[in-house]
């Protein structure tokens, strides 16, 4: 058995419209410009909205990726960290259920960062700060997960990795 360390999260706010104070709660640890990592279902729902006003409301520059898929690909990880990137981004909101959440934490990973993501793989591989992350899981999931989205093991589809599909990244996961 390889040894690890578990580095959970400094808290954890569970409370009925709770997503209306995100901006309150999470603005001065996410910064002015914030990526939210989340899914086409959830924009189309008009989910989103309330998530973008509440962190505008603290004064943030809001950016919505939302192109991520069930089991995603390599590909939207990086076309996610690419729009990180682009948008100056120095927080990251993953909204939605483990897909949105597992790319919200490589994007944190990633993002402004020169570390190849196939270095990133195994426990405790990330060589640098990542960015801040909340992530904010959607009000019902529609399917059973064996992940949490606390977990900080991001799952992805495997045919389109060259290595196994979790990269442990015990720094990203950190929802307030």
């Amino acid at each position: 058995m390889q040894a690890f360390t578990l580095h959970t999260t400094p808290h954890i706010v569970f409370e009925p419209g709770g997503i209306r104070r995100l901006g309150e709660i999470a603005g001065d640890r996410l910064g002015e410009r914030v990526l939210l990592v989340t899914d086409p279902g959830l924009r189309q729902a008009g989910l989103v909205i309330e998530v973008v006003d509440a962190l505008t409301k603290s004064g943030a520059t809001v950016e919505v990726y939302d192109e991520v898929e069930e089991d995603p690909s390599r590909a939207t990880v990086e076309a996610a960290a690419a729009m990180a990137v682009e948008c100056g981004a120095i927080g990251i909101v993953g909204f939605g259920g483990g897909s949105s959440m597992d790319v919200a934490k490589l994007v944190a990973a990633l993002a402004g960062g020169d570390q190849p993501l196939d270095e990133m793989w195994g426990l405790d591989q990330v060589r640098r700060r990542v960015l801040p992350l909340v992530p904010r899981p959607r009000r019902a999931p529609a399917r059973k997960s064996p992940r949490a989205p606390s977990s900080p093991c991001p799952a992805t589809r495997s045919s389109a990795w060259s290595r196994p599909p979790c990269c442990p990244i015990s720094r990203c996961s950190t929802p307030i």
